[in-house]
Parts: structure tokens; sequence; C-alpha cells
């Protein structure tokens, strides 16, 4: 997901960059590296941060199956094996038209919208991005109970201790639901 907030003005200049964005890329080994210590860095950052490392145990202990149990920013040891091909496959599997939406929220009259929906269409229109319909997505299911607690404890040089808890819960569509809300 990519979010943008800005002065309406400026809209189009920001849909030109997504529509770029889009189009088929080739990525430069230099570049490619040269990002990779800029995320290995973060990473460390990550690593340096309490809160941070709380959320992701606690994330990690409750999806062990899902994605939602592996940090956004990555691994280091994946991200040191990761060659610039990796990120071409990524990127011709996942930015297709089939997993593309736009939403735009604010003051669009008829005349600026007319404006906007032809720029989308010399941006994203079928004669500049084919459409083709996303990679099918298997993921794993989590169990629905667990046997046994899972604890962690991290420590850190810190004057004030913090601690988490995550409960797994009904799928969004259980009757259970509105009373958990």
């Amino acid at each position: 997901v990519y979010h943008v907030t800005c002065a309406a003005h400026h809209g189009e200049k920001f849909l030109k960059v997504f529509g770029a964005m889009a189009k088929p890329q080739r990525f430069l080994k230099e570049d490619f590296q040269r990002e990779r210590e800029v995320i290995l860095e973060e990473v460390k950052k990550n690593e340096d941060s309490p809160g941070r490392m709380l959320f992701q145990s606690l994330f990690t202990a409750t999806f062990a199956k899902q994605p939602y149990g592996r940090p956004v920013i990555g691994y280091t040891k994946t991200l040191k094996a990761a060659k610039v091909t990796d990120l071409e496959a990524f990127y011709r599997r996942t930015y297709v038209s089939g997993n593309m939406g736009i939403i735009l929220v604010g003051p669009v009259d008829e005349k600026r919208k007319k404006s906007i929906l032809k720029l989308l269409e010399s941006l994203f229109g079928g004669k500049v991005l084919k459409k083709k319909a996303p990679a099918p997505i298997v993921r794993a299911k989590e169990s629905e109970t667990r046997t046994k607690a899972v604890f962690e404890k991290i420590s850190f040089d810190v004057t004030t201790p913090t601690l988490a808890f995550s409960f797994r819960v009904p799928d969004i569509m259980h009757e259970d639901m509105p009373a958990l809300d």
C-alpha cells in the first residue's frame, strides 16, 4: 500500500509517480546494493528499539504461520542473500494490474474528475499496463487454539518496562465478533 496525503493541486503529480512505478522496471545492481545497506541499518535501529522489538516479538508469537508474524522490513539474513534478480521477479509477480486499486479522496468536481480519469487512463490504461491477474496466494492456516501460552522476555536497559498481550479471536464473520467488538 502506498499512501499519500497532499494538497489537491498536487494530486496529478503523485498520480504520475504511481504511473511510473506501475510500468515495467529494471533495477540497477549498484542502486540495489546501496538501498540494501540503508535497509540493513534500519533493521539495526529496530533491534535497538524496545517498542519495536516488543511488538515484533508479539506478532511473531501470535502469527507463527502468517505474514503478520514477519517484520515488514525483512530479516538481515534474507536481505544479505537477496539479489537484483529476486527483486525483479518479485516486482513482475506483484506489480500487476490485478493487484492495483486507486482511491482518491478530496475535492473532485465534475471537471476535475474528467481530467483525473483521462490522466489515469493514460498512466494505467490497457495499452500501457496489460491486464494481468494476480498470482494466487496460498497461506498456511493458523490453528484456532493453542495448547499452551507463549511467553518471551526481551531484556533492554529501560526505566519503564512494557508488557504486551495478544489473544486470538475468531474470523471476522464469526457470530461472536459483534460481542468482541
